[in-house]
């Protein structure tokens, strides 16, 4: 899952996703993301604006969790 606020990156899981694909999932992983105002438009650009007091881009990226979750997967799928 991608998103800006690791803190609700639970709550999404459960609010995105059935139990039943949650129970069973190999792997959950959240890997951050970027928020650029400007490549948005009008209201969006706007709100966003607001949300980030004044700042341009939030990143927060973690490219470095994607490697071990698909090793993680890889190793989940060797065992069967």
């Amino acid at each position: 899952m991608c998103g800006t606020a690791i803190e609700l990156k639970d709550k999404n899981y459960e609010k995105n996703y059935p139990s039943s694909l949650l129970d069973h999932a190999l792997q959950k992983g959240w890997f951050g993301g970027v928020i650029e105002v400007d490549k948005h438009k009008n209201v969006t650009k706007f709100v966003l604006s607001r949300i980030l007091k004044g700042e341009k881009e939030l990143h927060v990226e973690k490219l470095e969790d994607i490697k071990p979750f698909v090793d993680a997967i890889k190793k989940s799928l060797s065992k069967k």
